[in-house]
Order: C-alpha cells, then sequence, then structure tokens
C-alpha cells in the first residue's frame, strides 16, 4: 500500500514543540502545547454553526459518556447525556440527541427510547434513515411497530426537507470524522503517557489512508459534491483528507479540490497555498518524528541532536518565507490561503523566537478581528509571548515540567477561575478536558 507522507496528528505537534523549546532553552523546564483540540475545535464549530453555544459542561459530560458507551457502560453513560443536555438548558445537537436514543437501546429502557425517538422524528427533524436501519443499536426493536414508525419517519423527513443530502457520501465522511477524532485522542493519551506510539502511529495512519482512498472511490463515482449535500462537517471532512494528498500522482482529485474550492472561494492564491503547503511540510516533517527517536535513541543521542539541528534550520527558511509573505500580502486569511495556509503561517510564527512572536502578535490580533486568523490560535500565541516574558498566561495554552520528573502542569494562568469562560470565547474546550487528554489531574481553582 503506498502510503503518502501526510501530517494527520496534531498530538505529535505538542510533544514536538515543547521538546524543541527545551532544547534551545536548556535553562528552562517550560515545555508548551498547542494543537491537541483540532477534534475539539471541530466539534465547537459545529455547535455554533447549529446556532447552539454550549457551556463547558456540555463537553465535559458529553465526552464522560462518549467514553462509558465504548465500554458499554450504557446505564452511566445515559446520566452523563442527561447531564450534559440539562447543563445546556436542552439546547443540544441532534445528533447528541441520536446518542441518547442508542443508549436507550441498550439498556432496553422503553418509554426513554420510545420519547427520544418520538422527539427526534418529530420535533428535531432527524433525516438519517440509512444510519438507523443500520445501527445494531435498534436491533432488538426491529420487528416492532415502533421501528417501523420511526424509520418511515426518518426516511419521510430526509425526503421532504434534505432531498440535496448525498447520504452515501455524507455517511462515509461523518464515519471518517469519528473515526478520525477518536484516534487523535488515542495517540494524544500514548503521547502523554510517554507510551511507545510508533505502532499505533502506523496503525492509525494505515486505517486513515484507507479512508482517505475509500473518499477517493467515492470521488470516482460522483464527482466532488456540492456542499450542501454533505454539509458542514463533511466539507471539512473531505478538503482535511484530499488536501494532504502529494501533488504527483493524484492530480485529478486535487483538481476537483481546487476546482470546488475556486468555485467558493474566488479569491484563492492557488500559487501562494502550494508555497504555504512547502512550509507546513517542512515544519512537519521532523517534528512528527521526535517521539519515536526519543523512545528508541533517548534524547541526548546523536540522532536527536541531527534532527533538532533539521528542525531549527527548516524554521530560519520557513520564518524567512513566511515574512516575505506577509509583507507582501498582510496576513493572508483562509479566503485566500485556505484554512491550513492561514494555520501553517500561525505555526511559524508560533516557533519562532519571542522577539519575532512580539512583533507579529497585534497584526494577528488585527487578523482575528477580520476573520483572518482562528481566535484559538491567537489565544495560544497570546499565552506564549506571556510566558516568554515570565507572566501568567491567560487561556491555558501552556504547560511546564515539573522539575525533572518528566511529569507536568499548567503554566500559571490569571484569574484561573474565570479561565473556561476565556477559552470558551476564542473555541477551545473546558480546560478540564485538555487535562484529561494530556493525563494531568486538574480542577479548574475557584
Amino acid at each position: 500500500m503506498n502510503i503518502p507522507k501526510s501530517e494527520l496528528f496534531w498530538a505529535n505537534l505538542t510533544l514536538v514543540s515543547m521538546n524543541l523549546l527545551k532544547k534551545l532553552c536548556p535553562k528552562q523546564t517550560i515545555r508548551t502545547l498547542s494543537f491537541v483540540f483540532s477534534a475539539s475545535l471541530l466539534l465547537n464549530v459545529s455547535v455554533h454553526a447549529q446556532g447552539v453555544t454550549l457551556p463547558p459542561e456540555y463537553f465535559t459530560n458529553i465526552e464522560t459518556a462518549d467514553s462509558l458507551v465504548n465500554k458499554s457502560n450504557y446505564h452511566e453513560a445515559a446520566a452523563y447525556y442527561l447531564k450534559a443536555f440539562k447543563a445546556s438548558g436542552w439546547q443540544v445537537p441532534t445528533d447528541d440527541r441520536y446518542k441518547l436514543a442508542r443508549v436507550w437501546a441498550f439498556t432496553a429502557n422503553k418509554d426513554s427510547l420510545n420519547t427520544s425517538l418520538d422527539r427526534l422524528c418529530g420535533k428535531f427533524f432527524y433525516w438519517n434513515y440509512e444510519r438507523f436501519i443500520n445501527d445494531p443499536a435498534f436491533a432488538t426493536i426491529k420487528n416492532t411497530p415502533k421501528y417501523n414508525e420511526i424509520a418511515s419517519c426518518f426516511k419521510s423527513t430526509r425526503e421532504k426537507y434534505f432531498p440535496e443530502i448525498n447520504v452515501e457520501f455524507y455517511n462515509a465522511l461523518d464515519s471518517f470524522r469519528i473515526e478520525s477524532g477518536q484516534n487523535r485522542k488515542k495517540l494524544a493519551l500514548a503521547v502523554s503517557r510517554n507510551e511507545n506510539v510508533s505502532v499505533l502511529s502506523k496503525h492509525i495512519y494505515q486505517k486513515e489512508w484507507l479512508n482517505t482512498e475509500r473518499v477517493m472511490a467515492l470521488l470516482d463515482k460522483y464527482g466532488w459534491p456540492d456542499s450542501a449535500s454533505i454539509d458542514f462537517n463533511g466539507n471539512h471532512t473531505l478538503f482535511s483528507m484530499i488536501r494532504p494528498l502529494p501533488h504527483t500522482g493524484y492530480e485529478k482529485y486535487r483538481k476537483m479540490m481546487d476546482e470546488a474550492d475556486l468555485k467558493a472561494h474566488p479569491n484563492l492564491n492557488l500559487s501562494l497555498i502550494a508555497a504555504l503547503d512547502t512550509i507546513f511540510t517542512n515544519d512537519q516533517q521532523d517534528r512528527r518524528n521526535i517521539t519515536q527517536l526519543q523512545q528508541t535513541y533517548g534524547s541526548a543521542s546523536k540522532q536527536m541532536d541531527s534532527l533538532w539541528k533539521r528542525i531549527t534550520y527548516y524554521d530560519s527558511i520557513n520564518l524567512i518565507a513566511v515574512k516575505k509573505i506577509i509583507d507582501t500580502y498582510g496576513w493572508p486569511g483562509p479566503d485566500v490561503v485556505r484554512e491550513q495556509g492561514s494555520i501553517t503561517v500561525f505555526l511559524v510564527i508560533q516557533h519562532a523566537g519571542l522577539a519575532t512572536q512580539e512583533k507579529y502578535l497585534p497584526l494577528m490580533r488585527e487578523a482575528v478581528k477580520k476573520g483572518k486568523a482562528r481566535a484559538s490560535d491567537l489565544a495560544m500565541l497570546e499565552d506564549r509571548v506571556l510566558m516568554g516574558n515570565g507572566k501568567p498566561q491567560i487561556y491555558g495554552s501552556q504547560l511546564r515540567e515539573i522539575g525533572s520528573t518528566g511529569k507536568y502542569e499548567f503554566y500559571p494562568i490569571e484569574d484561573e477561575a474565570n479561565v473556561n469562560k476565556r477559552r470558551a470565547a476564542v473555541g477551545m474546550p473546558p480546560l478540564e478536558y485538555y487535562a484529561k487528554i494530556m493525563g494531568i489531574s486538574y480542577k479548574v481553582k475557584e
């Protein structure tokens, strides 16, 4: 199987950033964390796209409920789903309501199941008929009148209100998105526990590549789908799977993507996008190998020393290129360089020295105001600059090592009791969730 090189796992970047800072600043024990939460941020985007703003408690309870479902602890999972729903004032994304119905089915709670299904059918216009009839959770009621009634309702809703949906494409992308999020969490947890992640990384990478091949087969069958036919998350997932493909050998799919992108965003600069793609690859290609090399050869090895030299070299080259881009175009937004291109500009500045970070921080603030950069990325840069100046951080995005124990704690946070309000305002998940992913025992101070 020919697997093209691409950066699929942001979790590797977090530990890489931490180790690079320690290498460049050996007197400091501070290690920084940046991008574990791409999947969580996507959840936030999805929620806001539906016009719902959810409190921090919602995410922590949903996370707990989902993990309990994975362990088949359905009664406990139901309790946590209900806690989440109550915390949000019962303003809940429909997909989470569907997950609760699944739990009621597994627990054989007939009354609660019927109530959930009736609400999905009537009040919330759930339409995914195929998912319902193929879901093993509902196998126990498959031969009942209620099952046929609900299945018919979902099918009718789709035909009446969502005829543009390409169900096969939508469900495939939705499945890949969920699986990718779960894979990133597994990898992040393994990294946070200092486990050898090479085998896990390879296994996940192979699965993600198989999913990419399935998407390419769907593109062969349908062509590039209209955005309405796969919804917001589907579009995000599709672009994120096709964009990392090499320019050689996959021209057909990249051309489809470019044409669709240009149709939706006529201001795109494809040559600048290609340049930033190269910068992104240079930024990531060595960073994603650091954990495996550390575990194999040790932090003080010649192999690690060589790796740091390459990282430092490419960082300097990338910074020259990004400075030129900013000087020429200003801070390029997603409408010009796509989301990854805009994030790449941030990454290069984030990996630069404190003086460079301070120089471009005001420009990034303006870029966020104009929708050219993500507020969550700005929050991390704000924290990084504060930390570099020995001041408390604002959003809790930075960690530091506790002596030589290899364990971590949050770098001091200003007004810590309100940190989750600030994080929610910029699209970050609750700090407790962050801590859980990184294997840190933490409770927000009151």
